[in-house]
């Protein structure tokens, strides 16, 4: 389970520190789609992911394929250099959380409750997902609140 990995991994590092007399913060990119509803989120994640911009990922890349002559359109789309692409387009390989407002709430809540202290949130379309992220804020806050 990645929030048990996640957990763990934030419990390790937040060790050390204490270790070393030091108390440190934890902070996680992640690339969030919220919707009203979960089939609607899946929808807009569905469109991103069949409009990637592949030549936008391979120059992020720098073309550190296993073939560098090769461009990305020459890989199938399962490969992992499509895969790489894939998540480099979504968010720089942030974990995805994709779903309804309460799934949104819901992984938030997960996240602290595993140590996380904060988030630094990548979107899509910023003029419409920070749109749709604002109507979740106040249950959001309660929920991060009562965590």
């Amino acid at each position: 389970d990645d929030l048990e990995k996640t957990t763990e991994q934030i419990k390790k590092v937040k060790d050390r520190a204490a270790h070393h007399g030091r108390e440190i913060r934890c902070l996680a990119p992640i690339y969030v789609i919220v919707r009203e509803t979960r089939e609607e989120a899946e929808r807009v994640a569905d469109h991103v992911r069949a409009n990637i911009d592949i030549g936008a990922a391979e120059g992020f890349i720098g073309h550190s394929l296993s073939d560098p002559k090769q461009s990305m359109a020459d890989y199938g789309s399962g490969s992992m250099e499509m895969s790489l692409a894939r998540k480099i387009a979504l968010g720089l390989r942030a974990p995805e959380l994709i779903g309804s407002y309460r799934d949104i709430i819901n992984a938030m809540v997960g996240l602290k409750k595993a140590g996380l202290d904060g988030v630094a949130m990548s979107v899509f379309n910023y003029r419409d997902d920070i749109e749709e992220f604002g109507k979740l804020m106040p249950a959001l806050r309660a929920a991060l609140e009562d965590a």
